[in-house]
């Protein structure tokens, strides 16, 4: 990683930059931001872009070494020898004259690396050069770095405009890793590595270094993965420690205690460390304090930071602090679920954990939390110290969940073996269950678990069971026999109330399926609103709720409550949680590809993958269902396959509730390859399947899929508007007026069809419907709002949006861009110095690769032509 890094995420803020210096009346950039943020590689890739032909480019790099000797940075472009016994005045006037003179019949550009570090002198030269119009001046500026008044009046007096360039964003991170490690980078590592760095790309290349080595940092399933352990290396260490700078013993405890216990009541640190140590901390920038509510909290300035002192704590010192810090805690009461937690922790890990209570109590927040290693940390701790069988049940599902679900099954056969009263019994095999559903594949668990059931006297344990039993038959999709066990643990007076409650999730999932998606959202979102109490008794429950609220969503078209986190930084755990989460990742995945972010949903699922392999087995059919439909559509055909295969080789008999998704998925992949036969009878195999089981909203979405593929007839015309009588939600509707109208070729209807799909945020569809109508009738109008909508998506390439759009040479985009901003041909070959024929011979094979008569129709067709291209490298 010794190489430069490419540059990545910053194409905007380089443009902006190129067009301000370039421009007929240029202007200069001062590039503004912290230390560490990309300003120096933007600069360098400016300076790559500038025409050497037209500009004389002048380059001046400020240190520390050049700031005390006056106009030191400037020496490589001004003469070896300045005017003897020259004042101030006559060495500006001296020097800037020499910079003129560096023109040679073309425009100045002075470039200027950290401008902040230029000597009084060589600033008041930088604010002349641009005074004078002498050059257009390009620099980079460290934003927290004092500077001579010269350089602020640059952008105060509006001499040139001032850009700040703010940290890279996660998806900015997740691109810049995914090209440094030459492939596919786990969702939740790039988003930890981006919080930990906050997006600056000099700690980033600095963490990569120290863990880039090591097994910390591996390759699996074709995706990196971090394992959140930092190996805080020896540049990586002296970097954080400049920053930090000499501290007293009384601010490195300030420090030691934040960076182990952030966030950390205010008040608390000042009575163990004293109001003097926190004051001088918090002015050497080194923490934050930050209201929370009714509190005031400290904060680490800097996630790394707390990184490399965690590391770098000596055992002892440790865990003495973590002593410390829970007693802290335990003094204010521990009252708040996350101070609970935090105590057991601090208590485990400085080797003073000793009740049995606090420590079973914070593994079910750490289970709850998704953070299933802590969970069997603690879990495990609460047994060693006589917590009883909730502890190992809690320790073996952790262990499973955790990647391990054999051993977790070794565990509970173990304990059957002195468990043996009805409700020991129950709770072993249901835990012994969900291993085996979510870990194994050749198992049997439906069948282990109704014999288990069977030898069980007691009628509220055998109740209890029978719950846990009826999700299994919706994963076997006996959805018939299913029908049964609802309505008859409804009617058991043994049934409790969470066992009522996990049986009518199982109930309004199916009728989502069946056709009232809109009905079971609007019920099961009450019944997460009030069924947090039966939690406890019906773990699996929450899990359930969670499966009926994606279902339901992605059904009626209502993407809200699963797209509602993702713009939220640190939504996924680190330690990935497969049976609580992986419905969720998946129906997030699923709502990104309907509204065109393929590529962002390819990501999240490749990034469940990784841990689904080794536990969470349960949705590996939908994953890679939902791999190969992106994958698909953004036109990797040999992936697409391969992903297909493998969706259709782990689609066990545990697993069967997946095949509406696998099917969808076939129909995708064989369209996006133009194996249209083969989509059509995978179509009709699919749509057997939904009709006998009664799965009316997969139904519309599969025929809606031949739709979208231009493969529709007048059979699935009719068969699309009955179900749309009667299958509730805007998706439906839409579905079946987007076929309508294609089959009766309909542009006005297309057109309103576009309109409807937009407003539910379905911009992948959308951009099919918009496409389609294009291809009927190509007006301006149609082509604006189809690049609009493509301009919401990343990397889509349906078969509806073959347009047939012939590449364009970047000589021709060129001229075409020049003409479409309205630029003569004369115009155009004086500004290229070209010969008055050589536009126009160009734009003559632009108006035919684009299908279009001439300059009137430009505009439109070039950019709706960019923004189909775009699709390519986006």
């Amino acid at each position: 990683m010794g190489e430069p890094w490419p540059f990545v995420g910053r194409h905007a803020e380089r443009d902006a930059v190129l067009h301000s210096v370039t421009a007929t009346a240029p202007r200069g950039v001062v590039l503004s931001g912290a230390a560490g943020i990309g300003k120096s590689r933007l600069l360098r890739e400016v300076l790559k872009q500038l025409d050497r032909d037209r500009l004389s480019v002048l380059q001046v790099a400020a240190t520390a070494a050049t700031q005390n000797l006056p106009l030191g940075a400037f020496a490589e472009i001004l003469p070896p020898a300045p005017p003897m016994g020259a004042n101030a005045s006559l060495l500006l006037r001296w020097a800037l004259d020499a910079i003129r003179s560096r023109a040679d019949d073309r425009r100045i550009v002075l470039v200027v690396d950290d401008i902040h570090l230029l000597d009084p002198l060589g600033a008041t030269l930088a604010l002349y050069v641009c005074r004078n119009n002498a050059a257009t001046l390009i620099a980079s500026h460290r934003s927290e770095a004092s500077v001579d008044d010269a350089i602020t009046a640059l952008w105060k007096d509006g001499l040139v405009d001032r850009m700040e360039i703010k940290a890279l964003d996660e998806t900015q991170t997740t691109e810049l890793l995914t090209t440094v490690l030459g492939g596919p980078v786990q969702q939740a590592s790039a988003n930890r590595l981006w919080q930990i760095t906050e997006g600056n790309a000099l700690l980033l290349r600095e963490v990569l270094a120290s863990i880039g080595d090591t097994s910390e940092l591996n390759q699996a399933q074709g995706l990196w993965t971090w394992s959140g352990r930092l190996n805080t290396g020896t540049a990586l260490s002296q970097l954080v420690d400049s920053r930090i700078g000499r501290l007293e013993e009384p601010e490195r405890r300030v420090l030691e205690l934040v960076a182990l216990g952030e966030p950390i009541g205010f008040s608390l640190v000042v009575r163990e460390c004293g109001d003097v140590a926190l004051r001088s901390t918090e002015e050497k920038g080194l923490i934050r304090i930050l209201d929370d509510g009714m509190r005031s909290n400290v904060r680490l300035t800097h996630p790394i930071y707390g990184e490399v002192i965690r590391q770098n704590l000596g055992t002892t010192r440790s865990r003495q602090r973590r002593a410390e810090l829970a007693a802290m805690i335990e003094s204010t009461g521990a009252r708040r679920r996350e101070d609970l937690l935090r105590v057991a922790v601090w208590r485990l890990d400085s080797r003073t954990a000793t009740n049995p209570d606090l420590l079973l109590r914070a593994a079910g927040i750490a289970f709850a939390d998704m953070d299933t290693r802590l969970a069997a940390r603690l879990a495990q701790a609460a047994q060693a110290v006589g917590a009883g069988l909730p502890a190992l049940e809690l320790h073996a599902t952790a262990v499973g969940f955790s990647g391990a679900p054999q051993r977790a099954i070794d565990m509970l056969d173990e304990a059957a073996e002195t468990h043996t009263s009805d409700w020991e019994v129950a709770r072993i095999a249901v835990a012994r269950s969900v291993q085996q559903m979510t870990g194994i594949d050749d198992a049997d668990p439906l069948r282990d678990l109704e014999e288990a059931t069977a030898k069980v006297t007691d009628p509220t344990t055998r109740a209890w069971m029978r719950a846990h039993i009826a999700p299994e038959r919706m994963l076997y999709a006996q959805y018939d026999k299913l029908d049964e066990l609802i309505n008859d643990i409804t009617a058991d007076p043994h049934s409790s109330d969470a066992a009522r409650a996990f049986a009518r999730t199982l109930q309004l999932e199916m009728s989502c399926a069946r056709g009232e998606p809109v009905t079971a959202l609007k019920r099961i979102v009450q019944m997460e609103r009030t069924s947090l109490a039966l939690f406890p008794e019906m773990p699996y429950l929450s899990n359930s709720i969670q499966n009926t609220i994606g279902t339901a969503s992605l059904l009626s078209g209502d993407l809200t409550h699963v797209l509602g986190l993702l713009d939220e930084p640190g939504s996924f755990a680190i330690q990935f949680f497969p049976i609580l989460e992986g419905q969720v990742v998946l129906n997030r995945a699923q709502g990104l590809r309907m509204i065109g972010r393929t590529r962002e949903s390819f990501r999240l699922a490749q990034g469940a993958l990784s841990h689904l392999h080794t536990a969470g087995r349960i949705f590996l059919p939908a994953v890679y269902a939902e791999l190969a439909q992106a994958a698909a559509i953004n036109g990797d055909g040999v992936a697409a396959d391969e992903y297909l295969v493998e969706a259709e080789r782990t689609l066990v008999r545990s697993r069967r509730n997946h095949a509406p998704a696998v099917g969808l998925s076939r129909i995708q992949v064989e369209a996006s390859a133009g194996r249209l036969e083969a989509a059509r009878d995978s179509a009709e195999r699919l749509l057997f399947d939904l009709r006998r089981n009664g799965l009316h909203a997969f139904e519309v979405l599969a025929l809606h899929a031949l739709t979208r593929a231009g493969l529709a007839d007048d059979a699935v015309g009719r068969r699309i508007a009955e179900l749309a009588a009667h299958v509730e939600g805007a998706l439906a509707q839409a579905a079946a007026r987007h076929t309508k109208a294609l089959l009766s070729a309909n542009v006005g209807e297309l057109k309103s069809v576009v309109e409807d799909f937009a407003g539910l945020r379905l911009n992948l569809y959308a951009a099919e419907a918009a496409a389609q109508a294009y291809q009927l009738n190509a007006t301006d109008a149609i082509a604006f709002r189809l690049a609009d909508l493509l301009a919401l998506c990343e990397g889509v390439h349906t078969p509806a949006l073959r347009l047939g759009m012939i590449q364009l040479t970047e000589r021709e985009l060129e001229i075409a861009e020049l003409a479409a901003s309205g630029m003569s041909s004369r115009q155009i070959a004086e500004h290229l110095v070209v010969s008055t024929r050589t536009p126009d011979n160009h734009l003559f094979k632009v108006y035919t690769k684009l299908g279009i008569a001439g300059r009137a129709e430009l505009t439109a067709r070039l950019k709706l032509y960019k923004a189909l291209h775009g699709q390519r490298t986006r």
